[in-house]
């Protein structure tokens, strides 16, 4: 994801290539980080929404490895589900992208809405947890480890 000059960005082609494979020119420049961020945005409601499915099913006691594969089967499926389902499921808070950076992107996709005056109601709710998270020392986890937020929302604190 990159904004700038169109010219400019045709020449940075080869660093690119160098840092990965999906390369794509964004518009203006500004236009990268504000695609990061709507990314970021939907990272963020989406384990937000896999942590929810997790902590109904374990309370409803379902098979949770069964959850998730009818939920990777149907319109449920993410990457989120695929990817972190199962460290969700055993509560390995193990560092991957970490809470604290994933706060830092939604404090700035708050600060971008805000700026356009464009209301972002899902984003705030899970911001809140994301600083609950950190309030908990949980910000060196990894991103799935909003998990946490959910154990002590439910009660249901994992052995």
């Amino acid at each position: 994801m990159a904004g700038g000059d169109a010219a400019d960005f045709a020449r940075a082609q080869p660093y690119f290539a160098a840092l990965g494979s999906t390369i794509t020119h964004c518009g203006e420049t500004g236009a990268g980080q504000t695609v990061k961020l709507c990314n970021q945005l939907v990272v963020g409601i989406n384990i937000q929404g896999v942590c929810e499915a997790i902590a109904l099913g374990r309370a409803a006691g379902v098979d949770l490895d069964k959850l998730r594969t009818v939920l990777l089967g149907g319109s449920a499926a993410s990457w989120m589900m695929d990817k972190l389902g199962p460290a969700i499921i055993a509560g390995d808070a193990a560092a991957g992208f970490r809470i604290d950076l994933m706060f830092k992107d939604l404090r700035l996709v708050q600060e971008l809405a805000q700026g356009l005056s464009v209301p972002l109601p899902g984003t705030a709710l899970v911001t809140t947890q994301y600083v609950d998270a950190r309030a908990h020392g949980e910000g060196g986890n990894g991103n799935q480890a909003l998990f946490c937020v959910y154990d002590r929302i439910t009660n249901q604190r994992r052995g």
